[in-house]
C-alpha cells in the first residue's frame, strides 16, 4: 500500500511541478490551481496560483518518496512514519473541500486517496505497536530485598 500511495503522490506532485512527465496534465493542473488559489486566498500571502501549485507538488513528491521508502523514515525524522500520512490526509481533506467549494466534479480521487492514507496509517501504527510489544524486555529480579536480608541472617 505504501508503494502504491508513494507512486501516486510522486506522479501527482511531479505533474504539478513540471510539464516533462505529462504536458497535458500539467497544463490542466495549472488552470485548475488558478481556481484553487482563489478558494485558499493565496494572494493574501503574496503568492500566485503557480507558486501554490508548485508548493503542493513539492510536498506531494517528498511525501510520496517517504511513504514508498519506510527505511528512510528513521534517517529523515523518526516520527515521519506518523506525521507524513497525517499531513497527506490534511492535504486530501483540503482538496475535497476545494472541489466542493468551486462546485467542481465530485472529489472522488482525493477522498479515496485520503481514506487509503488513513488505512496506511492504521497499518503502520499496528505494525509499530506489534514491534514494540515483541521487543525484548529487561530482565527483572524475582528476589525481594527481604529474601536478601534473610539469606544474610542464615549465613
Amino acid at each position: 500500500l505504501g508503494l502504491f500511495l508513494g507512486l501516486i503522490f510522486l506522479m501527482a506532485g511531479t505533474c504539478k511541478v513540471t510539464d516533462k512527465l505529462d504536458p497535458t496534465t500539467h497544463q490542466m493542473l495549472a488552470e485548475g490551481f488558478k481556481h484553487y488559489a482563489t478558494v485558499w486566498k493565496v494572494d493574501k500571502f503574496d503568492k500566485t496560483a503557480d507558486e501554490f501549485r508548485v508548493a503542493v507538488g513539492i510536498f506531494e513528491v517528498i511525501a510520496g518518496v517517504l511513504i514508498m521508502l519506510p527505511a528512510v523514515y528513521s534517517l529523515v525524522w523518526p516520527l515521519s512514519w506518523f506525521i507524513v500520512p497525517i499531513l497527506l490526509m490534511v492535504l486530501m481533506a483540503g482538496a475535497v473541500y476545494t472541489h466542493i467549494e468551486i462546485k467542481d466534479q465530485p472529489p472522488y480521487v482525493p477522498l479515496v486517496l485520503g481514506v487509503l492514507v488513513l488505512v496506511y496509517l492504521i497499518l503502520q501504527t499496528a505494525t509499530a505497536a506489534g514491534a514494540a510489544s515483541k521487543a525484548p524486555k529487561a530482565p527483572t529480579s524475582t528476589r525481594s530485598t527481604t529474601s536478601v536480608a534473610e539469606s544474610k541472617k542464615t549465613k
